[in-house]
């Protein structure tokens, strides 16, 4: 499978790369408010929340475009499932970021429970997703490039989701054993905020995989 098959076809690239691209920079975003959540500063919390949503909504918006050029007719019609896959594995990821940060704002967080966060890998496990996504982005820019290194790319998600599921097991155990220092609504707001963490790198990890699968038939 060739990815331009047609002239037009750049269009759906260019589609790609910006999906891509505002999902790393939403990612970015993870990383400010946690250090909004250690000022105790909801406020700031709130409106970078809102600038996410933002990217979200450009981000489906753009997909729902692709969508309109690939029935119209660009691409054959056994390509369309896969590209069409590959842009909702894209959008998964900021739905992930989504509701981690839904998860953050759901309830103003004790300091007992921001000082938990302080000490722990918390500020390493939001790094390791900022790069996971950066990775994803190299990926799909790789991909459509015809790059030869675009596999190894994909292979370096995977590495880091292995990584941030050790860095996310580790945090859970210290976690239960603050259980009679931080109260229980708190650690299960925690707990619910480690996991949606995963869960972008799980669904970043989805999209690399599909993007392995569309460099393999590539190569046909």
């Amino acid at each position: 499978m060739k990815l331009f098959k047609r002239k037009n076809d750049q269009k759906i690239f260019e589609n790609y790369l910006a999906q891509a691209e505002k999902v790393s920079e939403a990612s970015k975003l993870l990383s400010d408010i946690y250090i909004a959540l250690l000022n105790l500063d909801y406020k700031k919390i709130d409106e970078i929340t809102q600038n996410i949503e933002k990217i979200r909504d450009e981000v489906c918006a753009i997909g729902k475009e692709n969508e309109i050029i690939m029935y119209k007719g660009n691409l054959f019609p056994t390509d369309k499932y896969i590209f069409i896959t590959l842009s909702e594995k894209i959008e998964r990821v900021i739905e992930k970021l989504i509701q981690t940060v839904r998860a953050i704002t759901i309830r103003p967080m004790p300091l007992p429970g921001v000082n938990f966060l302080k000490n722990v890998d918390f500020k390493t496990y939001v790094e390791y997703i900022i790069t996971v996504t950066d990775l994803l982005y190299n990926a799909v820019k790789n991909l459509f490039n015809e790059e030869k290194n675009t596999i190894e790319v994909c292979h370096s998600v995977n590495e880091y989701e292995k990584k941030i599921d050790d860095l996310k097991i580790k945090m859970l155990k210290d976690l239960h054993k603050m259980e009679k220092d931080i109260e229980i609504f708190t650690i299960l707001q925690i707990e619910n905020i480690i996991h949606r963490i995963d869960e972008i790198s799980d669904s970043a990890e989805d999209a690399s995989d599909i993007i392995i699968l569309m460099q393999a038939l590539q190569s046909e």
